[in-house]
């Protein structure tokens, strides 16, 4: 009877912990993908579990709780009462189901994910692999890295229309987007890991533009079936209007004398998410420069295809004046 009622409690516990854990599952992983812990649904459901699948969770995933609940600044530690005060929170109520609905599972992103990573790690990029965590907050930031995890926002991917953006702007909505969350992943780590160093101190337009052209030219390099839309962050339309007008933004930069520029407010005005580009022109999406520094890294690289992808996210490329000049930049004025 005592060894009976032992394994009895023991099956018991094991059954609870499992349906604690169970709902993290992001579907069947294929290969060796990696996992995003879904932490969105096991906090939801925190405050329904008994004592004892509580703490198995809390055991079981201590670093990213505990990091999730600095980041939020809830508690230094992930105690029970902090991950109920959570679980029961606005955030999590408003939009836990909401990404229930757009991700019910997260395969397809595990998988972009891990197989931009691999060929990072082919063409030399020493790109890190964290922990994943998909949760919901009210934080603008969509990506955060803490303590070795990097956590997604899954709330900030929910599509352009969901009337949770209903107060932003468009040209923020436009970019709320499912198929943009595995770019701004990729986008991340490698800002994380070769992050915009200038000159002396000095930012430049020019280095910007090269180092975000570098940013978007490896994005298309690392991501299946890449989208050019996606790695440069424009809508379609948007895109093809910058398209028809590549020679006359050049055009406004030149003639400007803003590529050489060291003025804040023109860095800001040029290079910063906004409805418009003001200095390039009234009509010219914002940020519409980025195309611009995509562009000469792409013809960099056809000049010189042995380049190493890691060499364009040095220092030494975006800084250096002699980059345009090898590039021989150069759009159709008939465009």
């Amino acid at each position: 009877m005592i060894k009976n009622s032992v394994k009895q409690d023991l099956f018991i516990l094991i059954i609870l912990f499992a349906s604690a854990v169970l709902p993290m599952s992001c579907g069947k992983q294929k290969g060796n993908d990696i996992e995003i812990k879904r932490l969105d649904r096991v906090l939801e459901q925190y405050k329904d579990m008994d004592s004892t699948a509580r703490a198995a969770l809390r055991d079981s995933l201590a670093l990213e709780l505990t990091a999730l609940m600095r980041i939020l600044e809830v508690d230094t530690a992930a105690t029970d009462e902090a991950l109920m005060l959570w679980s029961e929170s606005m955030p999590v109520t408003m939009f836990t189901p909401a990404a229930e609905a757009v991700f019910p599972v997260t395969d397809s992103l595990s998988h972009a994910v891990t197989t931009a990573l691999s060929v990072a790690s082919r063409e030399g990029l020493d790109l890190p692999q964290y922990k994943y965590a998909a949760v919901v907050w009210g934080r603008e930031k969509s990506i955060i890295v803490y303590d070795s995890v990097m956590f997604i926002a899954l709330n900030h991917y929910l599509g352009q229309d969901h009337e949770a953006y209903d107060h932003w702007p468009e040209y923020m909505r436009v970019l709320k987007r499912p198929d943009m969350l595995p770019y701004d992943i990729i986008e991340s780590e490698l800002a994380l890991k070769y992050p915009y160093t200038p000159q002396a101190g000095d930012e430049t337009v020019l280095s910007h533009l090269l180092y975000d052209g570098a940013i978007s030219y490896i994005k298309m390099q690392l991501m299946e079936n890449a989208n050019e839309c996606n790695a440069l962050g424009f809508t379609a339309d948007q895109l093809e209007d910058i398209r028809k007008n590549e020679s006359f933004i050049w055009q406004r930069l030149a003639a400007g004398k803003m590529l050489y520029s060291t003025d804040s407010d023109i860095l800001s005005k040029l290079l910063d998410p906004a409805p418009r580009s003001s200095l390039i022109s009234a009509d010219a999406p914002g940020r519409a420069v980025r195309y611009t520094g995509y562009r000469i890294v792409c013809q960099y690289m056809d000049r010189y295809p042995d380049t190493r992808l890691a060499d364009l996210l040095s220092p030494q490329f975006y800084n250096s004046r002699q980059t345009l000049q090898k590039a021989a930049y150069a759009p159709d004025k008939n465009k």
